[in-house]
C-alpha cells in the first residue's frame, strides 16, 4: 500500500524537533547562561543601591557636622583657622570622593568642599572643587550649579576670562535646563563691558531679551540688559 507523502506541516514539525534535538545542549546552556546573567543583574543592583544608601548617609551626616561647626565657629574667625577647624571634615569629604566616585554621595561631597573653601575664602580651591563637580558628572543636576560658583569664585578672584568661560560652559551643555541662564547670561554680558568688549556684551544683553521677548512673563534681568544697551548706545560704546 502506498504511503501519503508527508504534508509541509509534518516536514515543518520532523526538522523542528531534529534540531531541537541536536541543539538542546546548546539551548540549555543558552537558559543557563541567561538566567545567571538576570542574577547577577540583579545582585548588582541590590549591591548598588545598598553602597548609595550608605554613601548618602554619610555624606548627609558630615554636612550636619559642617552645620554644627558652623554655629560655633565665631563670625569674626580668621579665615584660615576656619580651615584648620574644618580638616577633620575636608579629610571625611575626601574619603568620600575617592571611595564612592561613581555614586551621588561624591558629587555632594565635592559641593560641599567647594562651599567650604569659598565661605572661607579661598576661591581658587573653591574653583577646583565645583569644577571637578561639573567635569565628573555633567548629568547631575549640580553640575550647572558648580559651574556658576566656579564662576563666581574666579570674579573673586578678579580673573574675569576664567568667569567667562565658566559660564561660557553653562550656556554652552545647559541653555534650555538652567533656570537661573538669565543671570548668567546678563553676567556674560557684565563682564564683557567690564573687558572693553561691548559688542560681546551687547550680543550677550540680545540673547537674553530675545529669549523672553515672546513670553507672558519677562526676567529682571532682560530688563536690566535692555537698561545696560540704553546706556552704552548713549555713551557711543557701541
Amino acid at each position: 500500500m502506498q504511503q501519503n507523502a508527508p504534508t509541509v506541516k509534518e516536514k515543518f514539525l520532523s526538522g523542528f524537533s531534529s534540531f531541537l534535538s541536536m541543539r538542546r545542549k546548546l539551548l540549555v546552556l543558552f537558559a543557563i547562561v541567561l538566567l545567571l546573567s538576570i542574577i547577577g543583574v540583579a545582585i548588582y543592583s541590590e549591591v548598588r543601591a545598598s553602597i548609595t544608601d550608605r554613601s548618602t548617609a554619610l555624606i548627609e551626616d558630615l554636612e550636619d557636622r559642617y552645620f554644627e561647626e558652623l554655629d560655633r565657629l565665631a563670625e569674626d574667625i580668621d579665615n584660615q583657622r576656619r580651615i584648620e577647624i574644618l580638616e577633620p571634615i575636608l579629610s571625611s569629604l575626601d574619603n568620600i570622593i575617592r571611595r564612592y566616585r561613581g555614586h551621588y554621595a561624591a558629587q555632594r561631597a565635592l559641593y560641599l568642599k567647594g562651599e567650604i573653601y569659598f565661605e572661607a575664602q579661598q576661591f581658587e580651591r573653591a574653583a577646583e572643587n565645583y569644577s571637578a563637580l561639573a567635569n565628573r558628572y555633567r548629568r547631575s543636576y549640580l553640575a550647572p550649579i558648580a559651574l556658576n560658583n566656579a564662576a563666581v569664585s574666579y570674579e573673586e578672584l578678579g580673573d574675569n576670562d576664567s568667569a567667562i568661560r565658566y559660564y561660557r560652559r553653562i550656556i554652552d551643555r545647559y541653555y534650555n535646563d538652567y533656570p537661573h541662564i538669565s543671570h548668567v547670561l546678563f553676567s556674560l554680558g557684565r563682564l564683557h563691558e567690564a573687558t572693553g568688549d561691548f559688542s560681546s556684551a551687547v550680543e550677550y544683553y540680545n540673547m537674553l531679551n530675545d529669549r523672553y521677548a515672546n513670553r507672558d512673563w519677562t526676567s529682571d534681568w532682560a530688563v536690566f540688559s535692555r537698561n545696560r544697551i540704553i546706556y552704552l548706545r548713549g555713551a557711543g560704546k557701541i
